[in-house]
């Protein structure tokens, strides 16, 4: 199915930052697919960001070429991959003084003949986008969907809401969660840093990605709409149609 598969993807730095610390990075060839938000002081979000991004493809494009995995699931390759990103990013901020604490949240899409698995780390989200709704498959990674899957939930405005509970590169060994889907002919996949989520509720991410004909305009419509209510935060949305 990978090579069937139509993607785009766009970032943008908002109306209220003044640097993006959002990456993004896919190779349709080998079915991978990936957005970070970086954090930390100065440039450390978008260095954090940008390895995390960097070293998840090349790791996980390696897994497929390199004959000790060749019986390997892609779970597993994904599984590896994401620590392998976890580790560049740990050793850069030990080594480099002013990176220190770095860390970036991670999410990815990886496909093969039409199996999805999907890798979370932190607060960016995957949705499945079928049958005009927009399903959230991953799981927030912060104290305020923490607190909320507890039953005790923190008020939207409690200003540790958004601290990230697990990020890429904090430290030496991270937990991905991982998810598994069957994708149908049609289906489209979202990635996405939580300056979507900010501002737009799953019904309108549902309603704007369903209407739009293309996955790019797609993209350039969900930013256009975090645009018209303030963009926050950065915005980064990529977009895989089976």
């Amino acid at each position: 199915m990978t090579a069937m598969l139509q993607v785009a993807a766009l970032s943008d730095v908002g109306c209220r930052r003044t640097n993006n610390e959002d990456s993004f990075g896919y190779d349709t060839e080998a079915g991978i697919f990936a957005v970070s938000d970086g954090m930390g002081g100065s440039a450390a979000g978008e260095v954090a960001s940008h390895i995390a991004i960097e070293s998840t493809l090349a790791h996980y494009r390696h897994t497929l070429t390199d004959g000790a995995y060749r019986s390997t699931p892609m779970q597993h390759r994904l599984y590896y991959a994401t620590a392998h990103a976890n580790a560049s990013v740990y050793q850069q901020a030990v080594a480099n003084p002013k990176y220190n604490s770095m860390g970036a949240t991670l999410v990815v899409l990886c496909i093969a003949s039409g199996n999805a698995v999907i890798a979370n780390i932190g607060d960016s989200r995957a949705y499945l986008l079928r049958d005009g709704t927009a399903s959230v498959i991953t799981v927030d990674h912060s104290l305020g969907a923490e607190s909320e899957r507890s039953g005790h939930p923190l008020p939207p405005n409690h200003p540790s809401f958004n601290v990230i509970t697990r990020a890429v590169g904090i430290g030496p060994d991270v937990q991905p969660d991982l998810f598994g889907a069957q994708l149908q002919s049609g289906d489209r996949v979202l990635l996405a840093s939580d300056g979507l989520m900010k501002h737009l509720p799953d019904a309108d991410i549902a309603r704007i990605v369903h209407a739009a004909p293309t996955v790019s305009l797609a993209c350039e419509q969900l930013i256009e709409a975090v645009k018209a209510f303030g963009a926050s935060d950065n915005v980064t949305c990529l977009l895989v149609e089976a």
